[in-house]
């Protein structure tokens, strides 16, 4: 059980409290994020009638596009977003808190508003399902290899070192451990209510920037950036096809 204390959570373990929940987040993501692959069939399947209907004067790229996007991309992510998160967020016993539970959600559904603006520029560029599917796992796996969990971004090669700054799993998985550690202290487990561990430290640990609330809010700045960009790479995509 939690304990609250001055705007503080005291979480009755300190190892297996620590590894579960940061498990838990970094699995969230990565299946929340690889769950877009199927945001690359609906153009693919439309592409030829897509160019037919344009050639013929029907209507413009910016027409299709934001219809596209309002209509299908994201009301598609909204609803999931949210029943994921309702399950997910307390299957997952982390901090029962309204605010950092409403952080949890917008950074569910900005993860996967990413996952589909990546595979609506790779369905924009590659006509075959098959190769679009694998460009987009490769990309998928990369950036989630250079998120910050499963290795260490210090020890990497300089030359590759840059690819962490691209990484959406990266921006995403910063913010819910933020959200998730900031304020909390983890106790031993024998009931004697010591509490040596807090939450900024595994933060450092984990080499997570963290001073302010701008720090967390930063990551989901990135994350949203990314996104926007990919959406416009798809858009500027689409202006090319023929």
């Amino acid at each position: 059980m939690l304990e609250f204390d001055n705007n503080h959570c005291y979480v009755p373990t300190i190892d297996p409290g620590i590894q579960n929940r940061l498990g838990a987040i970094f699995f969230i993501i990565v299946s929340q994020i690889f769950s877009t692959v199927t945001a690359l069939e609906p153009f693919l399947k439309e592409r030829a009638l897509f160019i037919h209907e344009h050639n013929s004067g029907y209507y413009r790229i910016p027409t299709f596009f934001f219809a596209k996007l309002l209509c299908d991309v994201l009301p598609m992510r909204i609803i999931p977003s949210i029943v994921f998160s309702l399950i997910a967020y307390f299957m997952s016993g982390l901090q029962r808190s309204a605010g950092q539970f409403f952080v949890f959600l917008v950074t569910i559904f900005m993860s996967s508003v990413f996952g589909s603006a990546m595979c609506f520029f790779i369905s924009a560029c590659i006509k075959t399902f098959a190769v679009a599917l694998i460009v987009v796992v490769l990309i998928f796996v990369v950036m989630l290899v250079f998120s910050g969990f499963l290795i260490s971004l210090s020890s990497v090669f300089s030359w590759l070192s840059w690819i962490q700054w691209i990484s959406a799993f990266r921006y995403a998985s910063n913010v819910l451990t933020v959200n998730e550690f900031q304020n909390s202290y983890f106790c031993l487990s024998n009931a004697t209510n010591i509490c040596p561990v807090s939450g900024t430290r595994t933060l450092m640990k984990q080499e997570i920037d963290y001073n302010t609330d701008w720090d967390m809010w930063k990551y989901f700045f990135a994350l949203t950036m990314i996104a926007i960009t990919f959406f416009l790479l798809a858009f500027m995509r689409l202006l090319r096809v023929r």
